[in-house]
């Protein structure tokens, strides 16, 4: 299992409502996979912004994993305002 999709789903056991488990079978909630949908945008925005700027890739990756799950939604959103600005001006 890829390292990234271990921590998203660490974080979703402790986020109440976002896990469901009937059975022996685990599955995402609606709830779940909106925070996995969003969690996952921040950590593919993050890596490829920290590659672009020089940061090797496994590097990269590894800080993503790390920041995606401390990093305020306005912090993230200028981030990502920002990344999308420079994709408009290449």
């Amino acid at each position: 299992m890829k390292r990234m999709l271990i921590c998203l789903l660490l974080a979703l056991l402790i986020v109440p409502g976002a896990l469901a488990a009937p059975a022996l079978e685990a599955r995402l909630t609606e709830d779940g996979l909106a925070i996995a949908n969003r969690m996952y945008e921040r950590h593919k925005l993050l890596s490829d912004w920290l590659t672009y700027l020089g940061v090797p890739k496994d590097i990269a990756t590894e800080d993503a994993c790390r920041i995606e799950h401390v990093i305020s939604q306005e912090s993230f959103e200028k981030i990502r305002a920002h990344v999308r600005e420079m994709n408009e001006h290449l």
